[in-house]
């Protein structure tokens, strides 16, 4: 039996006869994996620091790609990383994901905006919607569904009104009035 601490990058369940635990008896029936008994190696998607009895999972933002590792690694900007994971996954359009972003927390591309592409890092890689015009929902990812404005201006003035206006209330004090409407099909 092992005395003292499992090696680094190793797990030693009970019944470990060195610190790698490369005695087969020692996890059998521990931890599986498609290539068999993993034999106290530390798997992908995990970490196990000096002393370890089981794997530690990579906590959500980081990955591991390798075996037998001490620590997990921040996800990089342009990807998100769910939890014991040992890839990244691209970031998907309409989105940017800034360093070590999980799945549950991809910020959305704002209204105004767009992305058409996969990988986005920061919210400049959200286009401004193109003139002519306007992206009205958070997270769109392609052009098309936005649709060009046609605008009529009436004469009629409106003196201390209240108008909604995308759910913020705008006092005009004295203004034309505008109204915007999609071109027919």
């Amino acid at each position: 039996k092992v005395t003292g601490d499992c090696a680094a990058g190793h797990y030693c369940p009970r019944g470990c006869s060195d610190a790698t635990c490369s005695n087969q008896a020692c996890t059998k029936g521990i931890l599986a994996s498609p290539s068999g008994l993993l034999r106290g190696v530390c798997p992908r998607g995990h970490f196990c620091p000096a002393g370890s009895s089981f794997p530690q999972p990579c906590r959500a933002g980081t990955y591991q790609p390798n075996e037998g590792q001490i620590t997990c690694i921040l996800c990089p900007a342009g990807y998100s990383c769910n939890e014991a994971t040992a890839y990244p996954d691209i970031c998907p359009r309409g989105h940017y994901c800034p360093e070590a972003t999980t799945p549950v927390n991809i910020p959305k591309c704002p209204r105004g905006t767009f992305r058409p592409f996969t990988g986005g890092e920061n919210i400049t890689d959200c286009d401004l919607c193109t003139p002519g015009r306007y992206c009205p929902y958070l997270a769109m990812n392609a052009l098309f569904l936005s649709a060009p404005l046609a605008t009529t201006v009436h004469p009629a003035p409106l003196i201390n009104s209240v108008l909604p206006v995308s759910n913020v209330v705008v006092k005009v004090e004295s203004a034309p009035v505008v109204t915007t409407a999609l071109p027919e099909r």
